[in-house]
């Protein structure tokens, strides 16, 4: 048996983050190699782990983003790097 129980906007099912309609999460973070606070949107149909990129609005690095999602705290961890430039 199946079991959904609601935690704030997100229905939790066997232990994966839906949401009630499709869409994404916004997460900030830091970049990595100027430390500007940065805005990301993470797709929730993608998965509790995900790989991205994205660069940074001030200094224009690509970040090389490792999110997992949390589900103590209901939302997105990031581990953020710099991408090498060689």
């Amino acid at each position: 048996m199946t079991s959904f129980f609601f935690v704030g906007r997100w229905f939790i099912d066997s232990g994966r983050p839906c949401a009630l309609y499709s869409g994404t999460m916004n997460q900030f973070f830091i970049c990595a190699g100027c430390g500007a606070e940065n805005e990301i949107n993470i797709e929730l149909s993608d998965g509790d782990h995900q790989r991205v990129s994205c660069p940074c609005d001030s200094c224009e690095q690509v970040n090389l983003i490792d999110a997992r999602f949390n589900y103590a705290i209901n939302e997105f961890e990031l581990v953020v790097s710099v991408e090498d430039s060689d």
